[in-house]
Formats: structure tokens, sequence, C-alpha cells
């Protein structure tokens, strides 16, 4: 830890933090929702947001869509300011819950139900189909659509696990879910390649080993815990979530694929999650960052973003017609 910037943040003393932080405060409730598109209000353009420049979108084409969960949702502020220190244009399709692969649900999900699922998806292709990106960047709690919540989480929804339904196989739930997302995600690929879009694949940031990271170091901070817990996973943890997704990505159908590994930018040196870094917690919950974890993460997303930037290709568009 920053100590010099650890005592700012503690009023100068190390051993507690004494006073309401604000910015401490907003770690805990903070969850990107803003940037998101809930199922129950309808799929129009105009309306997702714009990360970056804001361009004339029926001439031009768009540099980017970012499309997934809540994780999406997370890192909508943090691209945005790096496509518009580079120039770019893009939208963000974000739903809670919502995984960024076409023809995919998931039963027992009140909140998400199936027929409004494959619409929002059908939509979200039909709009990729037109608007034809020069690049798709697709953001998801991979683990948890193939095994489901972490060991510290509650097992109340339990009977989700392993069950995606699979619009194109006739919606059914016999295979197992990695299955059910890499013939999707196979799909995905021809449909990029067929419009002339380059995927991206943001792998997973880890997990943690706390519930509530960021409410845990506010209690501490306005004195209401004795003690901070800082339980951690390491990599060998994260490796064992990411497993079954790493061996969909090792496929031959994503060799043109670029891939973004939030990952290594979120171990410390022993290997290990961070929880904490310089007096603010990088974890909302256990599998969600705040702002300041996203913050870490900005120079990995410039180096795929300036790639982006440096494509080769029309850049026009008009009927979903790509011009020169």
């Amino acid at each position: 830890m920053c100590y010099k910037h650890f005592l700012v943040l503690t009023g100068g003393l190390p051993s507690r933090f004494p006073n309401y932080n604000p910015v401490l405060d907003e770690d805990t409730t903070w969850d990107a929702r803003e940037h998101t598109l809930p199922l129950s209000e309808d799929f129009d353009f105009d309306k997702l947001p714009t990360l970056g420049e804001d361009l004339d979108n029926d001439v031009n084409r768009l540099d980017f869509v970012l499309w997934g969960d809540s994780h999406a949702a997370t890192i909508c502020d943090m691209v945005h300011e790096v496509a518009l220190e580079l120039n770019l244009s893009g939208k963000a399709v974000a739903t809670m819950g919502l995984l960024g692969v076409p023809n995919i649900c998931m039963p027992f999900n009140e909140t998400l139900p199936a027929r409004e699922v494959l619409l929002r998806q059908k939509a979200v292709m039909e709009m990729l189909a037109f608007r034809q990106p020069r690049n798709l960047m697709i953001v998801s709690r991979w683990s948890y659509y193939t095994d489901g919540h972490s060991a510290i989480e509650s097992k109340s929804s339990e009977k989700r696990r392993s069950l995606l339904l699979d619009d194109d196989q006739g919606l059914s739930v016999t295979a197992p879910p990695e299955e059910v997302i890499s013939r999707n995600l196979e799909k995905l690929v021809m449909f990029c390649e067929t419009n002339h879009i380059k995927l991206w694949v943001v792998k997973q940031a880890p997990e943690t080993g706390m519930l509530f990271p960021a409410r845990e170091l506010f209690l501490y901070s306005v004195g209401r815990a004795k003690q901070l817990s800082d339980v951690k996973y390491n990599k060998v943890d994260h490796q064992r979530r990411q497993e079954k997704k790493e061996n969909i990505l090792q496929q031959e159908f994503f060799s043109d694929a670029g891939f973004i590994d939030p990952a290594p930018f979120l171990f410390n040196n022993k290997g290990e999650v961070m929880n904490f870094l310089d007096g603010r917690s990088l974890y909302r919950d256990n599998d969600h960052l705040t702002r300041w974890g996203v913050h870490l993460l900005r120079p990995l997303f410039k180096e795929s973003m300036l790639e982006m930037k440096l494509q080769d290709g029309p850049r026009k568009v008009s009927n979903g017609e790509i011009s020169s």
C-alpha cells in the first residue's frame, strides 16, 4: 500500500479510518446500473450508452460495440475515457445477468424470462449486422455460466447451475453449459467474420475470497468493525474456475479473435487476488470491481483499443452495407 496515500484517506491515523469517507461509501454501492439496458425497456440503438466520440453513426461505422452482463457495465466508464483519448466511437449493450452470446438463456430465473432474453439477443445481432461495427468486445462473468456461483456465495440458486437453454437446439438442457456456450460462440465468430467484425473476448476478472470487501472496508473505516478481513483467492483458484471457459477459447475457431485478460493486473506478487490497494477496495463484492479496481485495467484496455484504432479497412456503412 502507498503509505502517503493511506494517511490521506485515514486522516493521518493508519490503524483505523476514523471519519466518514464518501469514496469508500460509493465503493459499497456502485453497480454501474446507469450503463445498462434492462429487459423491460425496448431495444433502441439511440438509447444505448455512447462510449467515446458520438459520431453520425448512420454514416460512420462504429469502432466497437461492448456487449455483455453487469461486468460489461462495470468497465463502461473506463472504456469511454480511453475511447475519447483515442478518438474512437462505440456503444454499450449491457444487461444484468445476460450473457453476451446469442441464442442462450437460463431457466429458473424470473428476472430474465427466456422469451425476453432471446428477443434481446436477436435485436443485438440485428443491430450488429446493420451497423457492422469494426470490433465487438464481449464481456461476461464466464465462470458463473459454466460452473455457477463460487464457493463462498449463497447456494440458494444452485439449481440454476449447469442449466443453459440453447434456442438453436430447441431450448434443450441436455448439453453441459460449456458445450452450449462453445456452440454459440462459434456461430458468433462466423457471424463476425461474415460481417467484417473483429471479435474480442474480455476474460473474467478473478473472483476474490470475500463476499463484500468494499463494505467491510467502509465499516472498518467508520469504526463499526474492529478489524479488517482480507481473505484472498489465488491464481490456482482462478484457473480452476476459468478452466472450462479457457478450453472453449483454445479451440481453433478462435484463432483470429483478440483476448483481453484483466487477471494479471489484479494479482499481487504472491499470486493472490488483491482485495485492497492504496486504502481502497478493488472489489464491491466477490466478482465485481469498484471504480478503483477498474481503473487498474486502463493500460490493458488502452493497448487493445489502440490496435482497434490502427485497423485497416472501410469506415463507412449504409443500410447494412460497408463502403469505402
